[in-house]
């Protein structure tokens, strides 16, 4: 195969906006698009190389998989070996057994299934998963795991035959692709079915390229089909963001700009001799080496700085991953890659022991809970497994239910005189709750559904067209709430935000949730805040009718990590500073939208509204997330109160409900 140096400033072209995407520089929005431009460009040469050999008859299945092994693996193994005492000393046991998860999956070329199942590739957390980036390694090994089979069986039909299946089988995964975007978009992202199109187009490039006239087009119109592929790439990483369906049709504007330019540049063409530059062509060089290092020193940084990292410590990771990509090319790449050097057998054998010891690692840390002992006291109590800790479980216990909806709590000898509603944020608090009813001799009644929000007539959808029966059960709940004269005080709770943005805060969801009620137009997030307000009005209506005292609990701070972890991390690093700033680094931010929706339906007219901020922040930048004794105040990610962390808010409701 005939070396183009244009393919090379080619990969130069994908592994730069990559990186610049991943340490957050919104001017390359877009960046991500430089995965799918090396995929073209693998499709492309990896046919390329199979269909030489096979045209001379010396096409071996066996010397194909080991020359793929040699290139992939000892610059990968360098690097995931490097990164195991960083995350010994400076990741907490939870995080590191998520790590050590992905240490078996990158040997097995399974961890784009790991990381499809575990996380979204926008997701913040995923920022903090240093092996993240080898998904993309373990679609393109599933895929020359197949493709080479599929060749040799379809040899015999001819490359016109061929070329026509490879181009049915990239339709059907560009269709399933443009569907999964909307249906199932963690799947669509990370898996080879519905990226193997993007595979499949350097491919189909690598058929037609051989002709003297590609697809009939004549040689002196090449300059501007490729200086066009060049255009459609730059546009791509210039315009496209986070929330640009991917892969999906969108995606084709990427891959076929990269497709032009393999299949159009050369040294005469604008295009062509921009990218053969020696700037150009020694980045592309590196660019495996460099894509390797770069997510995990990002990764990295950011676990050890807890802070987001400045531009000044962006660019030197960044220059740093050149430099160490250059080591790599250099002095693991190149040695492993010359048989003269490393024999079958010794790469076998390194490759085989280093494979045993990653996944040792995680063996061992299954059965040792990852050596919680050698954190301090503080760390080991933000750290422990909170699980269960803020869940209703009293109203597990049969004594408390009294028919199917309700559950009972407090001093279980007296009638109830309390009923609290709302969305999974309701049982987080009664534990607690109960402790303080059992004291007053007083009983509650809880009526919790999780992810429902306790408004009436109102319909849940998701964008995917999935819908949740919250509209009866809610229903049935008041028409008990209303029927019970016992019932004096009504306290409504629910997590506001995520019902007003479909979706917490900037975190882009699976699933996003949209409200519908019997006045609704359209089924879209913008109608969200009007089902709401018209929600409180029928809620207003209702309550009305009785002579109950209606309360309205506003939302606690939410955060888009783990609070106990950042907090467990400034213990680590020896930070003064306790204090986290809440999801959208400011509480008033992130509950202006149901604070408005509050002031339109003026519920603060009809209902007595409880604010928990001042229980948990000292301004709405900074808030407290475990206490004196480093017990952490939630149970998950940042918005499920744990049993410690219900404790403020329900010292709050004692004044509010029992006095």
């Amino acid at each position: 195969m005939k070396y183009r140096k244009e393919i090379d400033g080619l990969r130069a072209l994908a592994i730069i906006p990559v990186i610049l995407f991943h340490a957050g520089f919104t001017t390359f929005s877009g960046g991500f698009v430089g995965v799918d431009i090396f995929f073209v460009i693998s499709g492309y040469l990896i046919t390329t190389i199979i269909m030489d050999e096979m045209d001379k008859g010396s096409f071996s299945l066996i010397n194909f998989y080991e020359r793929r092994a040699r290139r992939i693996l000892p610059a990968l193994f360098f690097v995931i070996l490097c990164t195991l005492p960083f995350a010994w000393f400076w990741m907490l046991p939870h995080e590191i057994k998520e790590y050590s998860k992905s240490l078996v999956a990158v040997p097995l070329f399974i961890s784009n299934i790991l990381f499809w199942q575990s996380s979204g590739y926008f997701d913040t957390s995923s920022e903090l998963k240093p092996l993240l980036h080898t998904w993309s390694l373990a679609v393109e090994e599933q895929y020359y795991l197949l493709f080479p089979l599929l060749l040799i069986t379809t040899w015999k039909f001819g490359k016109r035959r061929i070329f026509k299946l490879l181009l049915i089988i990239a339709t059907i995964s560009l269709i399933v692709a443009e569907y999964g975007s909307i249906k199932f978009t963690s799947f669509t992202f990370y898996m080879l079915p519905t990226r193997a199109f993007e595979i499949l187009i350097g491919a189909l490039i690598s058929f037609k390229v051989k002709s003297e006239n590609i697809f009939n087009i004549k040689r002196e119109t090449y300059k501007l089909f490729d200086i066009f592929g060049l255009m459609l790439i730059l546009f791509s990483i210039f315009t496209f963001t986070n929330q640009t369906p991917s892969p999906s049709l969108y995606s084709l504007i990427p891959t076929i700009g990269a497709g032009l330019i393999i299949a159009f540049s050369n040294s005469e063409t604008l295009t062509g001799k921009i990218l053969s530059n020696k700037i150009m062509v020694g980045i592309g060089l590196i660019s495996y080496s460099t894509y390797l290092w770069h997510q995990p020193l990002l990764a990295f940084a950011r676990i050890r700085n807890i802070n987001p990292l400045n531009t000044t410590t962006l660019i030197t990771i960044i220059l740093l991953s050149l430099l160490l990509g250059f080591f790599n090319y250099k002095f693991i790449e190149n040695v492993f890659r010359n048989k003269s050097k490393v024999n079958i057998r010794i790469f076998l054998t390194c490759a085989i022991l280093i494979s045993s010891l990653f996944i040792s690692v995680r063996i061992v840390g299954h059965y040792t809970d990852y050596f919680p002992t050698r954190f301090n006291k503080e760390i080991q109590n933000l750290t422990e497994n909170n699980s269960l800790t803020g869940k209703a479980l009293n109203c597990h216990e049969e004594i408390n239910r009294k028919d199917g909806i309700t559950c009972v709590i407090g001093d279980l000898s007296v009638v109830p005189s309390i009923a609290l509603i709302g969305d999974s944020f309701t049982t987080r608090i009664s534990k607690r709750f109960d402790e303080i009813l059992k004291k007053q001799k007083v009983s509650a009644v809880i009526f919790a559904e999780s992810g429902c929000i306790p408004l009436p007539d109102v319909r849940e959808k998701y964008i995917d067209n999935t819908s949740s029966n919250c509209e009866v059960y809610i229903r049935n709940s008041y028409s008990k709430i209303l029927e019970t004269n016992s019932l004096k005080k009504v306290a409504i709770f629910a997590e506001w935000p995520l019902y007003v943005d479909g979706f917490r805060g900037n975190d882009i969801s699976e699933k996003k949730l949209l409200l519908i009620d019997n006045s609704s137009i359209n089924s879209n997030l913008a109608e969200n805040k009007e089902v709401i307000i018209r929600g409180f009005n029928r809620l207003k209506k209702l309550m009305n009718t009785s002579d109950k005292t209606l309360f309205i609990v506003n939302t606690t701070p939410e955060y888009t990590l783990s609070p106990q972890s950042i907090i467990a991390k400034k213990i680590l690093f020896n930070s003064q500073n306790t204090l986290v700033s809440p999801l959208l680094g400011n509480y008033a931010l992130r509950n202006q939208s149901i604070n408005q929706i509050f002031l339109n339906a003026k519920v603060n007219e009809w209902a007595k509204l409880i604010n928990p901020f001042s229980s948990y922040c000292v301004s709405n930048t900074e808030c407290i997330v475990n206490d004196n004794n480093f017990h952490p105040f939630y149970e998950d990610d940042g918005s499920h109160l744990s049993y410690y962390g219900s404790i403020p808010l329900v010292n709050l409701l004692e004044k509010k409900l029992l006095n």
